[in-house]
């Protein structure tokens, strides 16, 4: 049972807007990362991807036929003038507007959007969870994690490609060209799970302003029972967490 002051103590806290001081930090740092890759895009040569601030967040155009071209973070409030903003940013690149917005957007924000003629084009969930600081990682019967570095990205690239089903050339260009930027990305660390000596699924961790990001989760899909689930790599990444951040 909790005491008195204690129970006092949690009765003084907003929820809500701790919820939303929490979803301001992830967006940031979510913003904030795809910026980097933009600007590793760029250090590579590819002239197409651009960013710009906008608010706590970022107009994120990697150019067309790749993952991110939207606006990021960018909310919870959006005037008309961040509007205008938004859509010259991605007119000028031969791109549809596109923006991330939560569920704690406010209703004249999903309204101003409505009557420009925005409409839902997909739904994510975003989970967060405080990770236990341990000083190693769990055994996973069967399953060795290994951190990506120079001599193996080749091969992480190959099982990203592989765990998204991606067959076609061009598309596996695109998916490279992504995975490399991001993996040069500072506070970026990237995972493979190893089953038997090969090479089954991946995952990645990127850290900014204190909050760990994970994705890029594929398993192969001749692995059979595991490509119905990504590798757990959350679980055996907390030492990794505590190191890069």
């Amino acid at each position: 049972m909790l005491d008195a002051d204690v129970r006092d103590c949690f009765a003084s806290i907003d929820l809500d807007a701790l919820v939303a001081l929490l979803e301001r930090r992830c967006w940031r740092a979510n913003a904030s990362t795809n910026a980097e890759v933009v600007g590793a895009l760029r250090a590579a040569g590819n002239d197409e991807a651009g960013s710009e601030p906008l608010g706590d967040g970022a107009l994120v155009s990697l150019g067309p036929g790749r993952s991110v071209n939207r606006a990021v973070g960018v909310g919870p409030e959006l005037e008309d003038r961040d509007l205008d903003r938004l859509e010259r940013f991605f007119s000028n690149r031969g791109l549809p507007a596109s923006v991330e917005v939560s569920s704690l957007t406010g209703e004249a924000t999903l309204l101003r959007l409505a009557a420009r003629g925005y409409r839902p084009q997909s739904f994510r969930s975003v989970f967060a969870a405080v990770l236990p600081l341990a000083d190693r990682s769990p055994d996973v019967d069967g399953i060795e994690i290994v951190e990506v570095d120079d001599s193996n990205v080749d091969e992480w690239l190959e099982v990203l490609a592989d765990g998204n089903e991606i067959t076609t050339a061009e598309g596996r260009e695109i998916s490279d060209e992504f995975g490399r930027a991001a993996h040069a990305v500072a506070g970026s660390t990237d995972f493979l799970a190893v089953i038997d000596g090969q090479a089954a699924g991946c995952g990645s961790l990127q850290v900014a302003d204190g909050v760990g990001l994970f994705g890029g989760a594929a398993t192969r899909p001749a692995l059979g029972v595991l490509a119905r689930s990504p590798p757990p790599l959350p679980a055996n990444s907390a030492p990794w967490t505590r190191t890069v951040g």
